[in-house]
C-alpha cells in the first residue's frame, strides 16, 4: 500500500512537469493539457493491456512490479535530452510548419508522445500487476484492487499538489525532477527486495470473494467495454474543458491545471471508495448504475450555468487577493 502510495506520488509529479514544459512548447494551455493528457492516458491504456496480460501469467508479480517501477524511473529521464533537443529543433519546425496550424499541433503532438508515451506505458502496468500480487497471496486477499486504486488515485493528489506549488519553490524543476527520479528508484528497489521473500505463486482459477455480491445481468461484456470507452471519453473531455473554463477567470497556467487535476483525482479516489462500498451490499446492478449515469448527466449540464454564477458572469477571480487567499 505504501509503494503504490508512493507510485501515485510520483506519477503525477512528472504529469505536472511535464505539462509545465509542454506548455512553454505548445504555447497554448488547454492545447498543452489535452495533449498532455491525451499521451498520458495513451500509455496508460497500452501498458496495462500488455503487462496486465502478462502479469496474469507471471509467478512472481511483485518482482514485476518492482521492474516496472525501475523501468519507469529510468525511462523518465529522456524528458532532458528531448526537450533541450526540442528546443534546438524547434525554430525550425515552426518554419517550415507555422502555416499550418492543423500539421504544426500535430507535430508538436508527436514530440509530446515521444516524451510521456515510455513512461507512461510502463506506468500503466502496475496496476494490474500489484493487483495480481494482492488477489493471489493468501494474507493479501483482503486487499481488494479498487483499494489499491483508492490508495494509488490519492498518492496522485499528493503528488499534484506537490508538483504544481511547492516542490518548483523548494527545490527547482530540475531538482525536483531529480528527487522524483530517486523515490522511483527507491520504491522499485523495495519491491525488489520484498519480492525475495515470496516464494513462486502457483496460479490457478479465479475464486469468488463472498463479500462481492454480483448481479446476472443482461449487459454484454462487450457492452461494459463500449460503456467503459465512451465513461473516459466524457471524463475526460469534461477535465479539459473545465481547465478552459477555469482559465477564463483564473491564471492561465501551471497552477490551476493542477488544481483542477488534484480536485479531479480526489474525487475519482471518493468514488471509487464508494463503489467498493456498493460492490459489499446488494444495490450493485443495473438500476444502479443507470441512476448514477443521470446524476452524472444533471450535474454536468448544470455546472457552466452554476460556473457562470459564481463567477459573476466570467469575472476575474483573485485579482485583489494575496497568494495564499487567491490560491
Amino acid at each position: 500500500m505504501l509503494l503504490f502510495f508512493l507510485s501515485g506520488v510520483t506519477g503525477l509529479v512528472y504529469e505536472v512537469f511535464w505539462f509545465k514544459e509542454l506548455s512553454l512548447l505548445l504555447g497554448s494551455s488547454t492545447q498543452a493539457m489535452a495533449t498532455t493528457l491525451a499521451a498520458f492516458f495513451l500509455g496508460l491504456a497500452v501498458g496495462s493491456y500488455h503487462w496486465g496480460a502478462r502479469a496474469a501469467g507471471c509467478n512472481n508479480p511483485l518482482r514485476l512490479y518492482g521492474l516496472l517501477e525501475l523501468a519507469v524511473a529510468l525511462s523518465v529521464g529522456g524528458y532532458f535530452f528531448l526537450m533541450k533537443g526540442y528546443a534546438v529543433i524547434y525554430p525550425d519546425l515552426f518554419n517550415a510548419f507555422g502555416n499550418q496550424p492543423k500539421v504544426f499541433l500535430a507535430t508538436k503532438f508527436l514530440l509530446a508522445m515521444v516524451v510521456l508515451f515510455p513512461p507512461a506505458y510502463f506506468i500503466g502496468g502496475t496496476l494490474p500487476v500489484v493487483g495480481q500480487y494482492v488477489d493471489r497471496v493468501g494474507k493479501q486477499r483482503g486487499v481488494k484492487v479498487t483499494s489499491l486504486y483508492v490508495i494509488n488515485t490519492l498518492g496522485a493528489v499528493v503528488g499534484t499538489l506537490l508538483a504544481g506549488f511547492y516542490l518548483p519553490v523548494a527545490l527547482g524543476y530540475e531538482q525536483s525532477y531529480f528527487l522524483t527520479m530517486g523515490l522511483t528508484l527507491l520504491v522499485g528497489l523495495s519491491a525488489l527486495g520484498l519480492s525475495r521473500g515470496v516464494t513462486k505463486i502457483h496460479i490457478s482459477a479465479p475464486q469468488e470473494h463472498p463479500d462481492i455480491v454480483t448481479t446476472q445481468g443482461d449487459i454484454s461484456l462487450a457492452g461494459l467495454k463500449q460503456l467503459s470507452f465512451f465513461s473516459g471519453f466524457t471524463v475526460l473531455s469534461l477535465e479539459v474543458l473545465w481547465g478552459r473554463m477555469f482559465e477564463q477567470v483564473l491564471q492561465n497556467s501551471v497552477y490551476t491545471f493542477a488544481i483542477i487535476l488534484a480536485l479531479f483525482l480526489l474525487c475519482i479516489a471518493l468514488g471509487s471508495f464508494l463503489a467498493y462500498r456498493l460492490m459489499q451490499s446488494s444495490l450493485v446492478n443495473e438500476a444502479c448504475f443507470f441512476w448514477q449515469l443521470m446524476a452524472s448527466a444533471v450535474l454536468i449540464g448544470l455546472s457552466p450555468f452554476v460556473f457562470l454564477c459564481l463567477t459573476e458572469n466570467l469575472n476575474y477571480v483573485g485579482s485583489n487577493t494575496g497568494w495564499a487567499e487567491y490560491i
